[in-house]
């Protein structure tokens, strides 16, 4: 047993000195700091990334509000060209399509945006091939900070026991009651 946890004690011990001679660190000051780096340029691709979702759950809601323009404007000219007598009966057949097209109206207009799903189709489409790179970049790093945390946790644990090694060892004493009986 504790030859198999010497071997791979070795291993991680050699993985470990590859990692720091990779990426130049001298000492653990320097592979904190690297540490730091990454976690803050993990911190930066998450922020892109947020706002490549967030601009996506934009793009698919201006799609869906210009689908309903579309579709139910029909219903909506419809209505609006009945006499006034006729109107209620046709609007209670058709509430949902009406509300549904007056809805997308004052959606495009509080957003002050043209309601076409074209271009909001075209520039969703085209959305995940520019997340992409960000998505590669993330797991290329986050397997990077891995790697890190695993050679920081080595050489904590190296320097906690070389520690307790060096730290003087407390003698047994015997209490003065204890010597009397």
């Amino acid at each position: 047993m504790t030859r198999h946890v010497d071997s791979r004690a070795a291993k991680n011990a050699e993985h470990a000195l590859a990692f720091l001679r990779k990426n130049e660190l001298q000492d653990f000051a320097g592979l904190m700091e690297f540490c730091k780096d990454l976690y803050r340029e993990l911190g930066g691709i998450q922020e892109e990334l947020k706002h490549f979702n967030h601009r996506e759950k934009t793009l698919k809601e201006h799609v869906r509000q210009a689908e309903y323009l579309k579709e139910f404007q029909p219903f909506y000219k419809a209505h609006q060209s009945l006499k006034l007598r006729k109107q209620p009966q046709f609007y209670e057949a058709h509430r949902r399509e009406i509300m549904l097209y007056e809805s997308a109206k004052r959606y495009f207009k509080e957003h002050r945006i043209e309601p076409t799903s074209k271009q909001c189709r075209e520039e969703l489409n085209r959305l995940p091939e520019r997340r992409q790179p960000f998505y590669q970049k993330y797991h290329a790093i986050k397997e990077q900070s891995q790697q890190a945390d695993k050679v920081r946790y080595g050489v904590e644990n190296v320097l906690r026991r070389e520690k307790a090694r060096t730290r003087p060892q407390h003698r047994n004493r015997t209490r003065s009651w204890d010597m009397e009986r």
